[in-house]
């Protein structure tokens, strides 16, 4: 039981870790917003 909680606890610490270092190295330049294809006139 002490292996199993010691393998989640190092997965969790894991998906936290790779989220916090994607965050951290975001390009907010290089990336285009997900709303600036929408053309307004279309739907009028």
């Amino acid at each position: 039981m002490t292996k199993t909680l010691f393998l989640i606890f190092a997965a969790m610490a894991i998906m936290i870790g790779s989220f916090i270092w994607f965050v951290a190295t975001w390009d907010k330049t290089a990336e285009e917003p997900i709303g600036g294809h929408i053309n307004t006139e279309a739907r009028a």
